[in-house]
């Protein structure tokens, strides 16, 4: 089971008493000098219960954890709420050059744990503390695989007195760190084509309708889902969801969310252009694999849906049919036969099945305007990107990773051009 952690800073200063209030309610407050026993309090009161505080503090701070001449000092204070918690201090260095940040870095670093549920006071300590937390908070989510639950402030500069009272507000700061994780995902999805941590941290907001799309789209790119590409379904279902980006006005998601919208915004109903867009979006994403199949199974998608037999495009037969008349010349096509030497029932059923079809597709193939153009771009995509990556480069003269891709993108400025 994953810890709950809370880790705070015990600064120099004069710690006076303050009625600290949570979500904006003064009703909610707990009145101390110290803001970590009103977060720890706070947590408690909303059923957060085993956890552990850890008070980093330097040499001079430990005037401020002991008795004082201003309050009983923070060890006390603690040691009320769980007795345990009087135990919870680790020293750190004063900080005063950029080695010691470092090594507070690390000691705070090490004191985290696999899978540890984290809330992070900042309101005292360096100046530099904020930075700090929130770069260190990044690097646990990555090593340590943390999860941050909050990210408190006490704003004492910002209290206000009201019935002869002093009401300080805490502010939970943790969307700071939620939008780093969200530049991350999404800058992860638009880099390599793989949405599945974007999709995966939108369950928990207002945009939670994108999450099964961007999951799915993902997974139509990675395995190839030509069909499903052709339809685009899923493409306008992001569309659609994302045209709602402006209702959300104070959002800073959405400027995010703004950058992933310019990629979708061409796709459309049941279209070849959807494939182009697919194939342009592997060229961005480094998905050379992907682009080159998608781009040659879209040419025979093209002249499928350009001779009227766009039904068809999901019977391997038929695109046996027109694939390989867009490979050879009129002249050199071999038709389906039947060897009257060698009679095979297997043979004779598909003859009859399939040899009108392809009398009825193959010849219109060869009638289209820009046949040659075509005949031309499908054996360039094979000749020069499909067959070697597609045999992990196993031939003579294997192209780099930097030559495919240059193939790959003129023969797409090129089917481009086609149509």
């Amino acid at each position: 089971m994953a810890r709950k952690v809370f880790l705070s800073f015990l600064g120099l200063g004069k710690y006076q008493e303050t009625d600290y209030f949570f979500d904006q309610k003064k009703d909610n407050s707990f009145k101390t000098p110290f803001i970590q026993e009103a977060i720890l309090k706070h947590l408690i009161s909303n059923d957060i219960h085993d956890i552990k505080p850890i008070i980093f503090l330097t040499k001079e701070a430990y005037q401020n954890w002991n008795i004082n001449d201003f309050n009983k000092g923070l060890k006390c204070s603690l040691s009320k709420i769980n007795k345990e918690f009087g135990d919870s201090n680790y020293e750190i260095p004063s900080g005063t050059s950029q080695e010691q940040i470092w090594k507070i870095f690390k000691v705070v670093f090490d004191q985290l744990e696999d899978h540890d549920e984290v809330f992070f006071d900042i309101t005292h300590g360096f100046r530099s503390l904020p930075m700090l937390a929130i770069v260190l908070l990044n690097y646990a989510k990555f090593l340590k695989n943390i999860k941050v639950q909050g990210v408190y402030y006490g704003a004492y500069d910002a209290r206000e007195t009201v019935g002869g009272l002093s009401y300080t507000p805490v502010w939970d700061l943790k969307s700071f760190s939620a939008i780093q994780d969200w530049t991350n995902a999404a800058n992860q999805f638009l880099k390599t084509g793989n949405g599945l941590m974007l999709s995966d941290l939108i369950e928990d907001t207002d945009y939670f309708n994108l999450k099964d799309s961007i999951s799915q789209f993902s997974k139509e790119i990675l395995v190839n889902r030509g069909p499903e590409i052709f339809k685009g379904t899923t493409q306008l279902a992001i569309q659609k969801e994302l045209q709602t980006l402006d209702l959300k006005v104070n959002d800073p998601l959405k400027y995010i969310l703004k950058r992933v919208k310019s990629h979708f915004d061409e796709y459309q109903e049941n279209s070849i252009i959807n494939g182009l867009n697919a194939v342009k979006w592997c060229i961005d994403n480094g998905l050379i694999q992907q682009g080159a199949t998608l781009l040659e199974e879209f040419a025979t998608t093209y002249v499928l849906v350009k001779i009227g037999k766009g039904k068809l495009m999901q019977n391997p037969d038929v695109r046996g049919f027109v694939s390989a008349a867009l490979s050879v010349a009129e002249g050199s096509y071999r038709y389906m036969y039947l060897d009257p030497n060698n009679p095979n029932i297997k043979q004779i059923e598909k003859y009859q099945k399939l040899s009108f079809v392809e009398k009825d597709v193959v010849p219109t193939v060869y009638l289209l305007d820009n046949y040659k153009a075509l005949k031309c771009l499908v054996n360039d995509i094979k000749s020069s990107i499909r067959n070697d990556v597609n045999h992990a480069g196993f031939r003579e003269a294997p192209k780099t990773y930097d030559g495919m891709k240059k193939s790959l993108v003129k023969r797409y400025e090129q089917f481009l051009n086609l149509l």
